[in-house]
């Protein structure tokens, strides 16, 4: 698994994971998402785009970690982009009534991927 997290427009704070989403991965990815809340960001676009497999654990670490968020910080809006159809669906069932967004494309997010730059 490998985690990239960077600012971008409209106060969001993006997580790309890449690779793989499983029971190797699980804790770290609850605790990079964790982190990433914890930044200071008002929202957060965790994005699933370049992952290649998933299993039950990293799905289930994925929601716990989203949990933590949406109750530490209600008013933080928290999106997952997710272009795999069975991905979506297995989030989807573990996460229902989240308030969490799971989007297909950035179009439905409405935030731009443009990095923030460091200067």
């Amino acid at each position: 698994m490998i985690v990239h997290s960077s600012p971008i427009r409209g106060g969001w704070r993006r997580l790309k994971i890449e690779r793989h989403l499983d029971h190797a991965a699980a804790p770290a990815v609850l605790d990079e998402i964790c982190r990433a809340a914890n930044g200071g960001c008002s929202n957060l676009l965790i994005d699933l785009d370049s992952v290649d497999s998933a299993d039950d654990h990293g799905i289930a670490a994925l929601a716990a970690a989203i949990g933590r968020i949406r109750r530490a910080r209600t008013n933080t809006r928290v999106a997952v982009l997710v272009r795999s159809a069975e991905l979506a669906d297995a989030l989807a069932h573990s996460l229902p009534e989240s308030g969490v967004e799971i989007c297909r494309d950035l179009s439905a997010v409405g935030c731009e991927t443009f990095e923030v730059s460091a200067a």
